[in-house]
């Protein structure tokens, strides 16, 4: 799924599957308490569900991704700045459950698209380092790298994997995601890059 987008820090959206496993879902600490995603899938039936052991379902609609890189000139004249493109807003890039083959198609075309502004945001920044290929090392500097940090206790935790994911693969920018706002994050010292160029 490939679609302009009625979220405004993005411009468009792209699904290379959908479905996931909620990693949390406790009422105090859980960011995926009232997952949107899911609650979509229900309505719309993409998939069987969503959680552990239900299939992914794969889309076919990169020829969008393709379209929008193609069109940057004309986006740029426009609005002065590089079209952002929110990964996988119904699914987890690095889901567990996912192939890597999926992953290595994913990123096979982030890197491809390099005109368009990408974000990948994930609720499972410790499995990053395992799942990115290797051959995307000094390629991503087109492409932000978030996680979803909604306490103090994962701000501690995941911070440093997501800034050691940034630097070690050649990321552009790196930033947490606080949402849904469950307790006040002192993020320290630690510098947010939220510059999208």
């Amino acid at each position: 799924m490939a679609e302009n987008s009625g979220i405004s820090w993005t411009d468009g959206t792209y699904n290379p599957w959908i479905g996931c496993t909620k990693v949390s879902n406790d009422p105090l600490t859980g960011a995926c308490v009232n997952c949107y995603a899911e609650r979509e899938n229900n309505q719309r039936k993409w998939t069987p569900g969503f959680g552990p052991g239900i299939p992914r379902k794969q889309t076919k609609t990169a020829k969008d991704v393709r379209r929008w890189n193609r069109l940057h000139p004309e986006f740029f004249a426009a609005h002065g700045r590089h079209r952002i493109v929110f990964a996988a807003s119904l699914a987890d890039i690095f889901d567990n459950e996912v192939p890597q083959a999926w992953r290595d198609d994913f990123f096979n075309l982030v890197i491809e698209c390099r005109d368009l502004r990408w974000i990948i945001l994930t609720k499972r920044i410790v499995n990053a380092p395992k799942m990115i290929p290797d051959w995307t090392v000094g390629r991503l500097g087109h492409v932000g790298i978030m996680s979803t940090i909604v306490t103090q206790k994962e701000f501690d935790r995941d911070y440093p994997k997501l800034y050691n994911v940034r630097h070690d693969f050649g990321f552009g920018w790196h930033g947490i995601s606080d949402e849904p706002t469950l307790a006040p994050v002192n993020i320290g010292h630690a510098r947010l890059d939220w510059m999208i160029t």
